[in-house]
């Protein structure tokens, strides 16, 4: 994923970044998601894990639907 962002961080259209351009609404709409969903998953599985804990599955629920 830190790949993917990079990538999209990095595109230009006419040497602007399109983070930048007038239709950037989509491009950071994905990288905010992408970064929600990377914070979501450390705070309550990775931390689950670390703790020896089952994950919740009623936490991940509505990420699923």
């Amino acid at each position: 994923m830190d790949e993917m962002c990079q990538y999209i961080s990095n595109l230009k259209l006419a040497d602007v970044p399109v983070t930048q351009f007038p239709r950037k609404t989509g491009f950071l709409g994905f990288l905010i998601s992408v970064t929600s969903l990377r914070q979501y998953y450390s705070k309550f599985v990775e931390k689950s894990q670390l703790e020896g804990k089952e994950v919740d599955s009623e936490q991940l629920n509505f990420i699923l639907y």
